[in-house]
């Protein structure tokens, strides 16, 4: 296994974000420095509100889920190993945890769907591992 370098925070988190434990949903390996991330509502479309992170940095703030996706590209930072993607919950919804699909694209024509929760105490993180080819 390749040595890991921690991943650099660009800016400190935010008070709400740091006093969160984050949970590891995902930890992908890959390959193209381009991304798409899309996240829906996952089931029923019941409020579920978000911001999401990247390496720390804000990307979308208090945006509501639906059945329409928050779609987000990112260009990965070629000289950063890890990368990682915060899913903050705002609010909880109607209907408890804070739930998402999360679709990641790659050029390359790689998909990936992923299924988060978060809570108030807690948030969903994903990790990806950028090795080129």
């Amino acid at each position: 296994k390749p040595d890991v370098t921690p991943i650099p925070k660009a800016v400190p988190l935010p008070v709400e974000i740091s006093g969160r434990k984050n949970k590891e949903i995902a930890h992908i390996i890959v390959h193209d420095k381009k991304i798409t991330l899309n996240v829906y509502d996952n089931g029923t479309v019941d409020g579920d509100t978000v911001s999401i992170f990247y390496n720390g940095r804000l990307l979308i703030n208090h945006q509501r889920l639906s059945g329409k996706p928050i779609t987000v590209d990112l260009t990965l930072d070629e000289n950063t190993k890890l990368h990682s993607i915060v899913l903050f919950a705002e609010n909880l919804g109607s209907i408890p945890p804070n739930t998402a699909l999360v679709i990641f694209t790659t050029p390359s024509g790689k998909r990936y769907e992923l299924f988060s929760s978060a809570t108030l105490q807690q948030n969903a993180e994903i990790i990806f591992e950028y090795i080129p080819l």
